[in-house]
């Protein structure tokens, strides 16, 4: 059974990468980015994004894996049955170093 909210990573244009719970819902992640979701899997997270960003005009956000993404983008990571399920601290290092920022879990 899915869990009711999940932990995600957002990344809002010129804005730092912020660690958010919303609803485990297609809404919700849409919510995020403001439309209709685009998916890009990078290693074992998945990038969203709004996929109508360029044609919406949003501000442009950074470029990951040689793309430039538009707008809010959150980062999230699926379990074995595909389902979305809530960030861990492995994958929060990992969202970061995509996002181009380091991250220490020590301190």
């Amino acid at each position: 059974m899915a869990t009711k909210t999940v932990k995600v990573l957002g990344l809002k244009p010129g804005e730092l990468p912020e660690l958010w719970i919303i609803e485990n819902t297609l809404e919700a992640l849409q919510r995020c980015v403001g439309g209709y979701v685009e998916a890009l899997q990078i290693g074992d997270l998945t990038l969203l994004c709004n996929e109508d960003g360029c044609q919406l005009g949003l501000a442009s956000n950074r470029v990951i894996v040689g793309n430039l993404y538009r707008g809010t983008v959150v980062l999230i990571k699926t379990g074995k049955s595909g389902n979305t399920v809530s960030m861990t601290q492995k994958a929060i290092r990992e969202g970061m170093l995509i996002f181009g920022y380091r991250y220490n879990d020590k301190d």
